[in-house]
């Protein structure tokens, strides 16, 4: 149902915008198939409990931003370490975990409407 939504929602872009349609449609497969097997969700759901109520408060989401920022930054300069630790090693498998850039985007969107 969803993806038939959000097809009728894409319907009108211009062809180069519809590529967000085969992630939404494979996001739309693996949910569906966790839900068929019960393997989704030990992760998942805890982490975004946690995240709503972080983005809930405006200030909370800061200190999160900020500490966050500082532990990938840290963990970007141990690849190793970053290659290991549960929740991240198969991504970190296959590919580098970037540094942070310095500025994040709320600073500089800050600073661009505020001159």
């Amino acid at each position: 149902m969803g993806i038939l939504i959000v097809r009728r929602l894409l319907r009108g872009l211009p062809g180069e915008d519809r590529h967000p349609t085969v992630l939404v449609h494979l996001r739309v497969k693996v949910t569906k198939l966790e839900h068929e097997t019960g393997s989704g969700g030990r992760i998942e759901r805890p982490v975004m409990a946690v995240s709503r109520i972080v983005m809930s408060h405006p200030q909370l989401y800061r200190v999160a931003q900020r500490i966050i920022r500082w532990q990938l930054r840290w963990l970007a300069r141990r690849p190793m370490l970053a290659r290991v630790l549960p929740g991240i090693s198969g991504w970190t498998a296959v590919r580098e975990l970037p540094e942070p850039e310095a500025e994040t985007f709320r600073d500089w969107w800050r600073g661009r409407t505020n001159p």
